[in-house]
């Protein structure tokens, strides 16, 4: 039996040496296996949706968001945006 879909490529960032994800997906974009693929995987997940070819509607709270992955970056982390 294949292994549920996203787990190979999820275990593949995390071998990368990912540790995070930026995920910018709308909440009805993100599919629930991908979610779990990489919680499985040991991935944390940080979400800021943003519309599909659109903007993010609170600029002040994307820029706390993109804050946040600079701060995790100058700690070592390893991110993936998605």
């Amino acid at each position: 039996m294949p292994p549920p879909p996203y787990t190979d490529s999820a275990a593949t960032l995390r071998e990368a040496g990912v540790t995070t994800v930026a995920c910018l997906l709308d909440r009805n974009e993100l599919p629930a296996a991908l979610e779990a693929a990489y919680a499985g995987a040991g991935l944390r997940l940080l979400h800021f949706p943003v519309p599909d070819m659109g903007v993010p509607r609170d600029a002040d709270a994307f820029h706390a968001y993109l804050r946040g992955l600079l701060d995790r970056l100058a700690a070592g982390e390893t991110i993936y945006v998605h």
